[in-house]
């Protein structure tokens, strides 16, 4: 089972992230993330982290300042 992230709108938009095994992916403005949006003033450092685990992932919005939001819900966490 594979899981894919597909960035929809942005600089990034199209762009692909492909998961099989379990993994953590990182959304934020650092360097450190694994989707890095260094001149998103929406995002924070680290905004928001997904745990992977096919078929499964479960996001956890980091103290972001200006939330995360699933389906337009603001959220801090969702399955």
């Amino acid at each position: 089972m594979q899981v894919n992230l597909k960035v929809s709108a942005g600089p990034y938009e199209g762009r692909v992230f492909a998961f099989n095994q379990h993994d953590t992916f990182l959304i934020g403005r650092t360097d450190d993330a694994h989707l890095c949006l260094a001149d998103d003033r929406f995002f924070s450092r680290h905004h928001c982290l997904l745990e992977i685990d096919p078929p499964r992932c479960f996001l956890r919005d980091l103290g972001s300042t200006n939330g995360t939001f699933v389906n337009g819900r603001r959220v801090r966490e969702a399955f």
